[in-house]
């Protein structure tokens, strides 16, 4: 019989997770532009913004899990509605800004949006799980990790709503493509 290893299954989960959260993102906000009015566009708005908030907490709770640790891990369960909450209201900040129009500042704003929800999740999953004497944060790779975060999440907009993935017969590889950077991200 051959057994895997529960650290690759688990980091397999949490990429599906991000993958699909992300699609929905896209595919959600897609949706609400052909709406003509802004009220109709807020209930998918919520939806892209509700997937994309519990796909990155889930993903970054299954690669925590994934870690071998010589210990068990506990969280702190009064982060995760608040954890939630602010992925949730970044995340729907940029899926209004990119339903409202996708000029490049606007892709880049909501690039900005989803690095700090990406960003907030990671760090405060990392601060719930309660490690022992603490985290030390080297900042400079911090801030590189905040920079690659705003590129990839700018480009990967701009992979989703270009030209290509809105016309043309590969529009579904340029959202897939834009999915998979978004995870990569």
């Amino acid at each position: 019989m051959i057994t895997g290893d529960w650290a690759v299954l688990l980091w397999s989960m949490g990429v599906l997770v991000a993958m699909l959260s992300a699609h929905l993102f896209i595919a959600w906000i897609r949706r609400a532009k052909g709406l003509l009015r802004p009220r109709d566009a807020l209930g998918p708005a919520a939806v892209s913004a509700g997937a994309l908030a519990v796909g990155l907490s889930s993903a970054m709770v299954l690669a925590l899990g994934a870690e071998r640790l010589a210990f068990p891990l506990g969280y702190r369960w009064p982060a995760l509605p608040v954890l939630l909450v602010v992925a949730f209201a970044l995340s729907l900040g940029a899926a209004w800004s990119l339903i409202r129009r996708q000029s490049l500042p606007a892709l880049a704003g909501a690039g900005l949006l989803m690095a700090l929800a990406s960003l907030a999740v990671q760090v405060g999953w990392l601060q719930a799980a309660g490690f022992r004497p603490g985290l030390i944060w080297n900042l400079p790779l911090a801030a590189g990790a905040a920079a690659a975060a705003l590129v990839g999440y700018t480009a990967a907009m701009w992979l989703a709503y270009s030209d290509g993935s809105s016309n043309g017969a590969r529009r579904t590889l340029w959202r897939l493509g834009a999915a998979t950077l978004m995870v990569l991200t």
